[in-house]
């Protein structure tokens, strides 16, 4: 599968998964399944992510200002902002 979605070798993956020592290159944390992550209008391989952060990234369409309007939302709707309001 690698070979033929990604063009990929076993070798090239594992060579991935050893520079990113094991981590997901967006959150840091350990893959228990690294996925391949590429663009979608070019199909270049971009790095490994875990499931969440692969996720993230295709629900929101590879779009960044999707991503920054996320990102915009929950720092507005964070605990540390609004509870001044309700507690203030």
């Amino acid at each position: 599968m690698l070979k033929c979605k990604y063009v990929l070798t076993v070798e090239q993956y594992e060579n991935m998964i050893m520079r990113q020592k094991g981590l997901c290159a967006i959150c840091g944390m350990k893959m228990e399944k690294p996925f391949v992550d590429h663009d979608h209008k070019t199909g270049l391989v971009r790095a490994l992510l875990c499931i969440q952060c692969n996720g993230v990234i295709g629900h929101a369409r590879d779009n960044v200002v999707i991503l920054k309007r996320a990102i915009d939302y929950l720092t507005a709707h964070s605990i540390d902002r609004i509870a001044p309001r309700l507690y203030g």
